[in-house]
């Protein structure tokens, strides 16, 4: 049990410190593949990354400009 509740905990704080905590840290990605789409789709999903971060941060005008690009 002892194992089980270590490996849960663990699990845990290695997804809440994978979480981007700002939205530079969040849009990099997007970005990269953003830049490097050939097709029309996958342009299209890195708009909804965009969409999803400003959602996210709505104080931010960075998602919402590459959304609208």
């Amino acid at each position: 049990m002892k194992k089980h509740l270590t490996l849960l905990l663990s699990a845990i704080l290695l997804a809440s410190a994978t979480y981007a905590q700002t939205v530079e840290e969040a849009i990099k990605e997007p970005i990269t593949v953003f830049d490097t789409a050939t097709t029309y789709a996958d342009r299209a999903a890195a708009a909804n990354q965009f969409k999803l971060i400003a959602q996210h941060w709505p104080d931010s005008w960075v998602a919402n400009y590459y959304a609208a690009y």
